[in-house]
């Protein structure tokens, strides 16, 4: 099932009618433009190597019988050093490639490629640090520079005879003649040959939940289709997939409850010890080395950059008043609410079920008569 009337979900092909309602609305494209039908614009454009993973998966499956590729004319890499790109010595080099057999001694030039690294046949031929990062990343394809210290037969074959002389053209890619689009859309013309239903422009697919999580169905325009498994992009399950920063984590329930009373208390007790006979002055550093002494509890809150989501929350509301009698309460009241949170830490603890906010904040957080303050615990 697909909630839009064309293959490929975020890696479709659409022609300019589609491209102009993805993009502009539902406005038509200026007849200038031509027919909508010669467009094919991928939403994810990407080359596929001749010998790569996917066009052995296409091979395996037999589904290139419904599609046509072409080989790619050219592919360009903006590179400064294009001088170097065009000498004669790299040129020397691109003949190698091209003439090398495994079966032909000759074509070897006196190199075992088994046993010479791609470092010493690239010294060989005098490739400069931008030329050597141009054909070992941008075309052999290599994600680092280890293979420099492997043999060269695989950074060889890499660039000719597994990609370049794959396929006639001499081009390492190919690609579909119609778009990436058209690869999902024969695996659903495969799927039908063995009793598959492909089922284009279903609004609001929603994916069923039984009382113990687990997916049993997917529902659209009333009728729901039961399954064992559901299989789908992350667009689908807005409410189900987190997406988290590279080292980031993410927690939930008790612990994560009891790190927000941690980052709650933290605040609270920095501003409780500034209250009283008894308060301390506390000293404020800020990124730039800028220094503040105050025991003010309310300028002191003004001065922290708080990242903890739900500490963040407790000093935004303190901030959010400004009189000066407000500004003694919200001290007071911050300092409460921290107070009642470790508790409720020690009820966690015992598996108590108690909840993050407490009413007793709100309550002397709206209240401006000072003289209900009359407390000792601090």
């Amino acid at each position: 099932m697909d909630r839009n009337d064309y293959y490929g979900g975020e890696s479709s092909s659409l022609n300019l009618v589609q491209l102009w309602k993805r993009f502009r609305g539902d406005n038509k494209p200026p007849e200038q433009l031509g027919s909508s039908k010669e467009y094919n614009a991928d939403m994810i454009p990407k080359f596929m190597m001749a010998n790569g993973a996917l066009v052995r998966v296409l091979i395996h499956t037999d589904v290139t019988k419904y599609l046509n590729f072409k080989a790619v004319d050219g592919s360009f890499v903006y590179n400064k050093s294009k001088d170097c790109l065009r000498s004669a010595v790299l040129e020397s080099f691109f003949i190698y490639v091209q003439d090398y057999e495994d079966n032909d001694p000759k074509s070897h030039e006196g190199l075992d490629l088994t046993k010479v690294k791609a470092r010493d046949i690239i010294s060989k031929y005098g490739l400069d640090d931008n030329t050597v990062d141009f054909i070992g990343h941008a075309l052999a394809l290599h994600i680092d520079d280890s293979y420099l210290d492997e043999p060269a037969l695989d950074f060889i074959k890499r660039m000719k005879v597994k990609s370049l002389a794959r396929f006639e053209g001499g081009s390492p890619y190919i690609y579909p003649l119609y778009g990436l689009g058209e690869l999902p859309q024969a695996f659903a013309r495969l799927s039908v040959v063995y009793g598959g239903t492909y089922m284009l422009n279903k609004p609001e697919c929603k994916v069923e939940f039984d009382a113990n999580g687990k997916a049993f169905g997917v529902t659209s325009e009333g009728e729901t289709a039961k399954c064992k498994k559901v299989v789908c992009d992350p667009s689908y399950l807005p409410d189900k997939i987190i997406l988290l920063k590279e080292g980031m984590d993410t927690s939930q329930g008790k612990p994560q409850t009891i790190s927000n009373i941690n980052a709650c208390t933290g605040i609270a007790d920095v501003v409780r010890t500034t209250l009283g006979p008894r308060g301390m002055d506390k000293l404020i550093r800020d990124d730039k080395g800028n220094a503040t002494i105050s025991n003010d509890g309310a300028t002191i809150m003004k001065l922290f950059d708080v990242v903890h989501p739900t500490t963040k929350i407790l000093v935004d509301i303190a901030k959010s008043q400004d009189s000066e009698a407000i500004s003694k309460i919200k001290e007071l009241a911050t300092s409460i609410e921290g107070k009642s949170m470790e508790e409720k830490k020690s009820l966690l603890a015992k598996c108590a079920t108690t909840t993050l906010s407490s009413k007793l904040f709100f309550f002397f957080f709206d209240r401006k008569d000072l003289t209900l303050f009359k407390a000792d615990w601090w």
